[in-house]
């Protein structure tokens, strides 16, 4: 329902520039990396649904990124000989997407 509902908004119209914040989100991914290793170690149900639901928002943030630089109309941009790793990149993010759902989706505890 939101993908229905966002799709008349136009990308090029947002006001947020997430090309600027990519050390943030190396920074966010640092984070989710390490909790994610402790995740691991301590087999509980919440803290994996954590780690998932931020792992969902941060390669959400890294999508909206990768858009930006793929339309190229913010801070920093992909060259014509990039927008195939752009692409690559894109739909990579949204399969790791689709395993964090997955993941919360096995795991019962939202739904």
């Amino acid at each position: 329902m939101f993908f229905s509902l966002s799709s008349p908004y136009k990308p090029t119209q947002c006001k947020c520039d997430f090309t600027s914040c990519a050390s943030v989100l190396l920074e966010c991914a640092t984070f989710i990396s390490i909790f994610g290793i402790v995740c691991n170690f301590i087999s509980n149900d919440i803290l994996l649904t954590m780690y998932n639901l931020l792992g969902m928002l941060l390669f959400s943030c890294f999508l909206a990124m990768v858009t930006q630089l793929f339309l190229g109309n913010m801070k920093l941009s992909l060259s014509p000989k990039e927008h195939m790793f752009g692409a690559l990149s894109g739909y990579l993010i949204i399969i790791v997407i689709f395993f964090h759902s997955l993941h919360i989706a096995k795991s019962g505890l939202l739904f």
